[in-house]
């Protein structure tokens, strides 16, 4: 970045990305936000709104600069990753088939037990035998034998407390299976990291989506401060470049105004028939 840069907000962040997306692509990491980065380069114009705002609330010179202001155009980097409808459509049917397993593994548990229960009865009242008796530890050390930290570290020193220590000492496998269950049945259901709620159980709409999720992003943010937010303008520049929208389906100020308005006023967590 040469001195010009630091005179416009536009130019200092638009060199800013250009040597950020450099540096990304000579570390390989991050590949991801690429594209994203590349896209908002190739339109710089649309984003001198967003630029402005973002320099004016925290400032910025080649010396020093705020990192909200760094971490405000990372947000607006993933974003286009994390709040596309590809990304939220996956995150929602993970969150299905989360619930369904929530619920399927307490029943799974209990099966298993009861029939080790069974199996124990059966040997221990019929007369059965054989070659081999299952007990917690060997159970643990079978689970842990391609675990290089559990081979190494803990499992002589499970195998000196299973020397010391008769079965009486020790819980049956079955009711280990019964705790897992007991775990599962405990435990609330699986909340999505970067979605907020009105997007997780929310009808499908590309733009509401995004705006949610990238406001909460943003407030969720160390280093930003609450009282940062972009204006509706900005957003709805953000959502047009990194979501790429067609021509006939871009995002506009007033939309942008509306989803916000409906998110304050709770409309999302009662009723989501909008299709903004």
């Amino acid at each position: 970045m040469d001195t010009q840069s630091t005179r416009c907000p536009t130019t200092f962040c638009e060199a800013f990305t250009y040597q950020e997306l450099a540096d990304l692509k000579g570390g390989n990491v991050w590949n991801s936000w690429h594209p994203i980065m590349e896209r908002i380069l190739s339109r710089t114009c649309e984003m001198k709104c967003v630029y402005t705002e973002l320099c004016e609330h925290f400032g910025y010179s080649l010396e020093s600069y705020n990192p909200g202001l760094r971490l405000a155009l990372e947000a607006i980097w993933a974003s286009g990753g994390l709040f596309n409808k590809d990304s939220i459509s996956n995150k929602r049917e993970a969150q299905k088939e989360l619930v369904s397993l929530h619920e399927e593994i307490p029943s799974l548990a209990n099966r298993l037990s009861e029939a080790l229960i069974r199996q124990r009865e059966l040997f221990d009242t019929e007369d059965f035998t054989t070659g081999e008796h299952m007990n917690l530890v060997d159970l643990i050390s079978s689970a842990g034998m391609y675990n290089g930290h559990f081979t190494g570290w803990v499992e002589n020193e499970l195998k000196k407390l299973d020397g010391e220590y008769d079965g009486k000492y020790w819980p049956e496998p079955e009711r280990l299976v019964s705790a897992i269950g007991d775990f599962e049945s405990s435990r609330e259901l699986p909340v999505q990291g970067y979605l907020p709620e009105e997007v997780m159980d929310g009808r499908k709409s590309v733009l509401k989506d995004f705006v949610l999720g990238f406001d909460s992003d943003l407030i969720n943010t160390r280093q930003i401060p609450k009282s940062f937010s972009f204006s509706n303008a900005s957003i709805a520049s953000i959502a047009n470049v990194v979501l790429d929208l067609p021509k006939n389906r871009l995002a506009t100020e007033d939309a942008i105004r509306v989803i916000r308005n409906r998110r304050k006023n709770g409309f999302y967590k009662k009723n989501d028939n909008d299709r903004l």
